[in-house]
């Protein structure tokens, strides 16, 4: 089947720099004439291609096909490339199957899942594997490869998808794409339906709609927009409109979840088994489909109409006036840390500019460092990687995302930064704080600052501990007003949802 709808075009950043292609003897060129591995051209890139010199001859269908090779030297080389300056001659209207590559999307194995991964007869990316920026281009491909767009073009022209390569370095799996397959081959529509890649430009109108359907004055730091687009590297988020709900999926190598339930005016209604059902059509793994951040005020109402509910780490809450006070015993440790770091450190705060961004991901870097030394479980190690990705998405988009900041400086430099956005009128959310490990009583420090300059907050929302047991304690020791419960919901296996 060829798709009949135009598609969009596709913009994918190089990993690989020019100069390294340009004398590279390995893209372009071909062993034999039918390689399996030549470019697959979609009816509008073809018709791209032509308009930019290509033979018409070279496309065997104008609705979609593998492009035909032309002799060269002792195998085949693409017909738009350049030999004498192993350059495209169609470079800026070349296909997506060459603007992914090192990216390869193929079937696994045994044929079931599609999947993505790097090509290991790329002589560059080798080297680059596990690089941070290497980590973040695949996650930020794989979000772009599930949207919408891209999945009905994968879906309307199957030669997208190769076959299993052994030479392939498998990365993620792609549930989207596969589940689309699937829906094709059963004749189903409802994997198909809008799914929207949550972008910058859409802050303004999820923030209105959390407005409009407020789950309470105290609620989960997951209502909120930056929560969630910071960890954009590690999830691939969409959103759609289903039945007047916004509804916020999020995917990563394991699957699709709903990260927070359904906004809209009755999330705990008949929106509920369409999105299991959603969610059952793209997740091929028991037990990945599920709703998390479940306000408290919802869980009794999932119960009733036979949803599963657990319980998960929930939110710290606190007085803000108390953490700027630090009164009494129960904060004696913490008013004598911040105390020492004033008399010894002597440190300066003020806001958070963007010209701060290389210093505090430097900052980040020295502070991951301390605690895979510290702390050698490989989940806290684990968290820490995770979390150097958040950091730079925020940091660098910390205006747009409408988050305030301050820095702490020592001896004329950043020692600590800390970053945090409101929840509520009455409410601010501290997104996380990091601070030179090695100077006594900073992280005390930037934290009552912090706190002090947000005078028109009631409480402060620290978010929850990750099921450290270290994070937990430091919490815990600043004596929260109260957590703010959070829920899981899940359906017995093999069911959609409740009817």
């Amino acid at each position: 089947m060829k798709s009949n709808a135009r598609e969009l075009p596709v913009v994918i950043e190089q990993i690989v720099p020019s100069a390294v292609c340009a004398v590279c003897d390995v893209c372009c060129r071909f062993p034999e004439s039918e390689s399996i591995l030549r470019p697959y051209f979609t009816r509008d890139e073809i018709q791209a291609a032509i308009a930019a010199g290509v033979s018409p001859d070279a496309f065997p269908d104008h609705a979609g096909t593998k492009i035909r090779l032309v002799p060269h030297g002792e195998g085949f080389i693409c017909p738009a490339f350049n030999p004498a300056t192993g350059q495209c001659g169609i470079y800026d209207s070349r296909p997506l199957d060459c603007r992914l590559y090192p990216i390869a999307v193929m079937w696994d194995r045994s044929h079931e899942q599609v999947v993505m991964g790097w090509d290991a007869k790329c002589p560059f990316i080798v080297q680059k594997l596990e690089t941070p920026e290497s980590l973040a281009y695949v996650e930020r491909t794989a979000r772009m490869l599930e949207t919408d767009a891209v999945v009905h073009t994968m879906v309307g022209n199957p030669e997208l998808v190769g076959a299993f390569q052994e030479d392939v370095i498998v990365l993620k799996h792609l549930a989207t794409i596969t589940a689309g397959f699937r829906a094709m081959q059963s004749g189903s529509t409802s994997t198909l339906t809008p799914f929207r890649p949550l972008t910058l430009a859409d802050r303004a109108c999820v923030e209105k709609l959390f407005l409009a359907h407020s789950v309470g004055d105290q609620p989960l730091a997951a209502y909120s927009f930056p929560y969630h687009f910071i960890w954009r590297d590690l999830f691939s988020y969409e959103w759609m409109d289903l039945e007047g709900h916004f509804c916020l999926f999020a995917t990563n190598a394991d699957g699709t979840f709903l990260a927070l339930p359904p906004v809209g005016p009755d999330p705990c209604g008949p929106v509920m088994p369409r999105i299991f059902a959603l969610m059952a059509e793209r997740n091929c793994v028991s037990g990945v489909s599920r709703i998390e951040n479940l306000p408290g005020d919802f869980s009794e109402r999932c119960r009733s109409r036979g949803y599963h509910v657990d319980p998960k780490a929930g939110d710290y809450l606190y007085r803000r006036r108390d953490l700027v006070a630090l009164n009494g015993d129960q904060y004696k440790s913490q008013r004598a840390l911040y105390n020492h770091c004033l008399k010894h450190a002597a440190p300066c705060v003020r806001q958070y500019q963007p010209a701060d961004m290389a210093a505090c991901l430097d900052l980040f870097q020295r502070w991951q460092q301390g605690i895979a030394t510290e702390d050698p479980a490989a989940f806290a190690r684990a968290m820490a990687a995770d979390a150097a990705l958040a950091h730079r998405v925020a940091l660098h988009h910390a205006g747009e995302l409408g988050l305030l900041g301050l820095v702490a400086e020592v001896e004329g430099r950043p020692a600590a930064y800390t970053l945090g956005y409101p929840l509520s009128d009455s409410v601010f959310c501290i997104l996380f704080e990091i601070a030179d490990r090695d100077v006594r009583g900073l992280a005390q420090y930037i934290f009552r600052e912090f706190c002090r300059s947000l005078a028109r907050f009631e409480f402060i929302n620290a978010m929850d501990d990750s099921g450290l047991e270290g994070l937990r304690r430091a919490k815990e020791s600043y004596h929260p007003e109260r957590i703010v419960p959070s829920y899981i919901v899940t359906v017995a296996d093999g069911c959609a949802g409740p009817a």
